[in-house]
């Protein structure tokens, strides 16, 4: 059976499986950074995501993986133990590292549960422009991780769930949000940030920080927030 011919993993290489242009701006393969992992164990990780995003994980042979990555087949067990278990390993660096983001910008946000959605928001749309691939490939794998892995990876998510609850729900509190149907809401604010993975890549002249900029201001007036530059 004839394989499908995948991309070079190289800084000038920016098609991406679908025709579409990956923006030169972006890492296709960009990790957060993992210090408990070894040069190899990333670049390994790195070639997943290429392989992954291109062909799916259940359409990726561990020999697909080993050619995007340069090694033979057999060196990829030297770092992990299964094709299973690089993609676990990925969507928890992802989960991990957005849960951290998402609370340091609450933290920093100040008191007030405004300002706190404005920047949980922001956060949660940056993350998956700087790392779109990783979260691209963590929400649409879920189904193929180990049940361990995914019982990490749900727990994870549901603390990031859990954050924004509370700050929507200090805002009713204090008479700022005016929230209509809550679990809707929450669902679509997180939606919208999640489906940045999908487009941003691709896109031309959007610039991050604006459009994060721009989905907070559409969280405030989705919980109608009492904010003057919600309507500004």
């Amino acid at each position: 059976m004839n394989r499908v011919a995948l991309p070079p993993l190289a800084a000038d290489a920016i098609e991406s499986g679908g025709g579409l242009v990956w923006r030169r701006d972006l890492d296709r393969t960009a990790l957060p950074p993992t210090p408990d992992l070894s040069d190899g164990q990333r670049r390994v990780l790195r070639a997943c995501l290429e392989a992954f995003g291109y062909l799916g994980f259940a359409g990726t042979s561990i020999r697909d993986i080993a050619a995007v990555a340069g090694v033979q087949s057999g060196t990829l067990y030297k770092h992990f133990a299964s094709k299973e278990a690089m993609l676990g390993t990925l969507c928890i660096i992802g989960s991990e590292r957005h849960l951290r983001d998402l609370t340091s910008a609450i933290l920093s946000a100040g008191t007030d549960p405004r300002e706190q959605l404005r920047a949980v928001v922001r956060a949660h749309v940056l993350g998956h422009c700087t790392y779109a691939r990783l979260g691209w490939v963590s929400n649409k794998e879920l189904a193929h991780l180990s049940s361990a892995d995914l019982k990490h990876v749900m727990s994870l998510r549901e603390q990031m769930s859990d954050l924004v609850v509370e700050v929507v729900e200090r805002g009713k509190s204090q008479g700022v949000f005016h929230v209509i149907n809550q679990p809707a809401t929450l669902a679509a604010i997180s939606s919208m940030g999640v489906a940045v993975a999908g487009w941003y890549p691709y896109s031309v002249g959007v610039q991050a920080d604006e459009l994060a900029a721009d989905y907070a201001r559409l969280a405030l007036r989705m919980v109608k927030a009492d904010d003057p530059e919600v309507v500004a």
